[in-house]
């Protein structure tokens, strides 16, 4: 079994981010989708397993962009909604 270079596109700390990050987003699927990536790479980044690839700082940049943009939605949303009281 191939051993993962030991940079930090490998750090454990780094694909628990990216779980919690894709998780945010709606999943794997729609991830992948804003990020312009397979679901196939998807699944790659998200492993730990022996297919599994390190998270460049590239990937990284755009889902922070993304969770900025969701995070931006989530607000006008929020601020669109008509109160009750």
């Amino acid at each position: 079994m191939n051993t993962p270079p030991s940079d930090a596109t490998w750090s454990p700390a780094r694909r628990d981010w990216f779980r919690r990050s894709v998780d945010l987003l709606g999943g794997g699927r729609e991830a992948a989708r804003q990020l312009g990536i397979s679901e196939a790479s998807m699944r790659k980044l998200l492993s730990d397993g022996p297919n599994a690839r390190g998270i460049r700082d590239g990937i990284i940049a755009d889902m922070r962009q993304l969770l900025r943009d969701h995070a931006a939605a989530c607000t006008a949303q929020a601020d669109a909604l008509i109160s009750e009281a």
